[in-house]
């Protein structure tokens, strides 16, 4: 039987703790690189790193992931790839909820209006569009999984307390859908046999949550332990103010359907309290 294998256009937060469980199960991994410290972190992790500027061929690659943020000019991830001698079977790209623009509050699910307004949504929506059609171009399964915001171990609300910050009133009430890296990674394992042509799946947890109610319950974790608090009145301090123009609540129903089983974070509350009983902060 072959080795399987895949390369990550971008290897960042998820892609790293993804890759490193597939290396451990026996793939091949490949990833993209642009500097000297990214190539020798790669191999020490057991990645075959790849120069971004590079054109090789890649025959032996089944399946791609790509999570490199889009930019104006275009999505290096798929340029770099329509450089290349072979074309995946399979193919990922990470995109956003923020494709969804403002729906008032509302639930948004993989079938809802896309009413991307921000620089952020309206790029990653051009992309979606742009990976759909070169994915149907070669005949290669497409999924595009929208993330909410991602968070998890050394990536958390606790590094912004440890550095003396807290979100401004203006902010706190405003509901956010996040993620926990780890069930990010347990749908992404699955979803590398999908074989339906195109398929998109939101990547949230059950519960909208405020900044609010968020920092509470990580106070409330670290309740013996002192940290400085430094309010802002600037809500561009925190995000970015087109952010606060959209409310949305992202379902995942479909995810979960998949999936087959509960998330192994269904809140912030049980990934905070792990976070913080391990100490990943």
């Amino acid at each position: 039987m072959p080795q399987k294998t895949i390369l990550f256009l971008g290897c960042g937060y998820v892609g790293e703790r993804l890759g490193y469980h597939l290396y451990k199960e026996g793939w091949k991994v490949y990833a993209t690189t642009r500097t000297p410290y990214s190539h020798s972190h790669l191999k020490e992790l057991g990645f075959t790193p790849v120069l971004f500027s590079a054109v090789s061929s890649l025959e032996n690659i089944s399946h791609v992931l790509s999570s490199i943020p889009p930019e104006e000019e275009g999505d290096a991830g798929l340029l770099f790839l329509k450089r290349q001698q072979h074309t995946p079977s399979w193919i990922g790209y990470l995109s956003s909820t923020s494709v969804y623009g403002d729906h008032q509050g509302h639930w948004v699910n993989e079938n809802s209006e896309t009413r991307a307004q921000s620089p952020e949504g309206l790029r990653r929506l051009k992309s979606e569009v742009a990976w759909k059609d070169f994915a149907e171009q070669q005949g290669s399964s497409l999924l595009i999984y929208r993330l909410a915001g991602i968070y998890g171990p050394y990536r958390n609300i606790f590094q912004r307390m440890k550095e003396g910050k807290e979100f401004p009133k203006e902010v706190s009430h405003h509901l956010f859908s996040r993620i926990h890296v780890d069930d990010i990674c347990t749908f992404l394992l699955k979803s590398l046999s999908l074989s339906s042509k195109f398929s998109i799946f939101n990547g949230a947890d059950d519960l909208p949550a405020s900044f609010e109610s968020v920092q509470s319950y990580a106070y409330s974790l670290m309740q013996e332990e002192n940290f400085l608090k430094i309010k802002s009145d600037k809500e561009e301090d925190v995000v970015h103010p087109s952010f606060l123009k959209e409310k949305r609540r992202v379902s995942n129903l479909k995810m979960k359907k998949f999936l087959e089983r509960d998330l192994k974070f269904p809140t912030f509350r049980e990934g905070l309290k792990d976070i913080y009983q391990k100490r990943l902060f």
